[in-house]
């Protein structure tokens, strides 16, 4: 109610459109969110958190193109703090398309710019493991799971299975002890 109130006192106001557009969004009504979103662009084309947004819906529905198009215009934004969250989704987009290598290469940017983003660790663990390369997936999901990210058990999890593909049974079993612990109630 607040943002359709202040999008009638201030129909140009490119925050309040951005943000409309994903309540809509998350209220299901794609066409209403994609309509206030584009208008958030249009009226300010440097409004990264908007093509942000854009190019995520876009990135679901499987418009990996037009996802792409508008991610990219975003890592030309050098003030952009998001920027490795930019560089997840393209790497997300590659994987898609099949092309680990690239997608290896946008997630290295992505802890490049965030040391701290699980989710880009993370995947690159998942990459690593799928490839075989046990040793150097075990160092990712350990990277996952420091920080603020302890609280997320599939890293966990992954690191205690490439411990044993490692045959490294003492240290997956530790791990796994403590996951017991730690995550006994889900």
């Amino acid at each position: 109610k607040s943002l359709i109130a202040s999008n009638k006192y201030r129909p140009n106001d490119t925050k309040t459109l951005n943000n409309l557009g994903m309540a809509y969004y998350f209220k299901k009504s794609v066409t209403s969110a994609v309509n206030y979103i584009t208008k958030a662009i249009e009226i300010d084309p440097k409004n990264s958190d908007a093509r942000m947004n854009i190019a995520t819906i876009y990135l679901k529905q499987g418009k990996h193109d037009q996802a792409e198009k508008q991610y990219r215009m975003i890592l030309k934004d050098l003030v952009y703090e998001n920027q490795y969250i930019t560089y997840y989704n393209l790497a997300s987009i590659e994987l898609l398309r099949g092309n680990k290598k690239k997608a290896k290469s946008l997630l290295s940017e992505s802890v490049a710019v965030n040391e701290n983003y699980c989710p880009a660790f993370f995947k690159l663990g998942k990459i690593s493991f799928d490839e075989g390369n046990y040793k150097y997936a075990k160092r990712m999901f350990k990277e996952a799971s420091m920080g603020l990210c302890y609280k997320i058990p599939e890293p966990q999890y992954y690191m205690a299975l490439s411990l044993i593909k490692l045959n490294e049974y003492f240290e997956a079993e530790q791990v796994l002890e403590t996951m017991m612990e730690n995550f006994a109630l889900t």
